[in-house]
Order: structure tokens, then sequence, then C-alpha cells
């Protein structure tokens, strides 16, 4: 395996020389070398093949350079075309000038996350670790230039949330990788870039709890020392579809039961 990485490496090395990251700017091959650290790491527990490695480090390689899917084929083989494949956006999208592709941000985005559910684990392994990667640049971009962060893209924050987020979602249909650590912390990466912005207000003499999520109003009530979530807050904080949905489920709940141990305080008082 490790003469096909070396392999992989220094052809993603020539092919990726003078290309650099949005935010950080560091030379560009940064990104396929953490890709290929993350997937390293993933498969000890998760077991998949070599292949999604080597795709890891030339997962860039066919969209941002003038490499071609049958070049890739023919130095490394078909299984890693098809994960590069698998990888990318629609070539007809990806392969115009830079103006072009700032207009039809929405259009590849949207088309990933259609193509995302029907892949297989291989293929959503590689796709999670390009996308954990991408998160941990974007929080340190945060970290260094705050919200002036988002110049560097096509798209503002609101947009790139519902992206990443649509993919977290499409991870888990079909072959899941729910279970897995990558996702695991993908998720986390994701709310530590984006925030888990949840709001309350509670009033003790009426009992209503009204929550701003993203700023939606959600209500609930409490009533005897329970807490009864009013629709359609009550859909997701019992069932929640999604995992984001989840996540948003155990904020609330977290509060909602620091909220119940002091109005249990106050009537004893």
């Amino acid at each position: 395996m490790y003469d096909r990485i070396k392999e992989a490496v220094d052809f993603a090395f020539e092919k990726h020389r003078g290309q650099y990251r949005k935010i950080t700017k560091v030379p560009y091959i940064v990104h396929p070398l953490g890709v290929m650290e993350i997937l390293l790491k993933e498969q000890v527990y998760s077991k998949f093949s070599d292949d999604v490695i080597i795709a890891g480090i030339l997962h860039d390689i066919f969209e941002d350079t003038d490499v071609s899917l049958d070049e890739i084929e023919q130095k490394f083989g078909k299984r890693v075309r098809e994960l590069v494949d698998d990888a990318s956006e629609p070539e007809e999208l990806v392969k115009v000038n830079k103006e072009e592709k700032i207009n039809n941000w929405k259009e590849r985005k949207e088309k990933t996350i259609q193509k995302l559910a029907g892949l297989n684990r291989e293929s959503k392994f590689l796709i999670a670790a390009d996308k954990l990667h991408n998160l941990r640049s974007l929080y340190e971009g945060k970290v260094l230039f705050g919200n002036q962060v988002w110049d560097n893209f096509s798209s503002d924050a609101n947009s790139m949330e519902w992206y990443y987020g649509s993919i977290l979602r499409e991870l888990t249909n079909g072959e899941s990788i729910k279970d897995s650590y990558l996702y695991r912390e993908l998720i986390e990466v994701f709310f530590r870039v984006f925030g888990l912005d949840v709001r309350f207000e509670y009033k003790v003499s009426t009992g209503i709890v009204r929550l701003f999520i993203k700023d939606n109003r959600y209500e609930g009530e409490i009533k005897e020392g329970h807490f009864y979530p009013r629709k359609p807050l009550k859909d997701f904080y019992e069932s929640p579809k999604d995992i984001i949905q989840e996540h948003y489920a155990k904020a609330i709940k977290s509060k909602i039961a620091e909220i119940l141990e002091y109005y249990n305080n106050f009537k004893t008082e």
C-alpha cells in the first residue's frame, strides 16, 4: 500500500503545484494530505480498501487540474477512478471559468447532494473526509479572521451551512456511515463552525418556554414539573428526523432540565 500512497502523493504534489487554499493561502497540497491522514485513521476502524486512501489523495485532481479520469484510471486503477468520480462535481459544471463557477455554485452543490445518498460506504467515507478537512480549515479561518472568512467563498455563511448540513444528512441515508468515528467528528466540527444557535425565554408566571432556533420561534409549556412541547417543536423534540435535529433536541432537553430544576426549586420555596 505504501508504494501506491507515495506514488499518489508525488503525483498530487506535481499537479497541485502553484495552487493555494482559499482561506489561509497555504499550499493546496495540505488538503489532500489532510484527507489522507483522516482516512488512514478511519481505515483502522472501518476496514475500507486502500483505494479509498489513494482516492483521498487524488480527489481534487480531476476538478482542479488538467488530469482526466482516464489518466487516473491508467495510473491508479479503475476503482480509484470510480471513487474520484463519485467525489467530483459534474464535469460540465466545474471545467468552466471562475465567473461561471461562482454563478453555478448552488447548482453544483445540489447535484452533489442528490448524488450522495445513492453512493456506497467507501465513497461516503471519502467525501466525509474531504468535508471534515474543509470544515477544520473553516474553523481555523474563523479563529484567525472572524466572519471575514466568508469573503473567501462564492456563497454566504447560510448557504454554506445549508450545504454542509445537507451533506451530513445524506451521509446517513442508504449505506450509512453514521456509526463511524469520522462521522461523529464531522458533526462536532460542523457545530463548532456554524454554532448550535438556541436561545430561550422562560416566564415563571405562565410556565411558557419560548425557543428561538436560527431565529425560528418555537414554544412549549411547563406544567406540574413536566415540559410539554407544542407543535412543530414537539415533532423533532420527541422524534428527530435527522442528525441535525438530534443535536438541537439534545441541546433543548439539556436547557429544559435546567429550567425544570429551577422551577421545582422555586415551587418548593
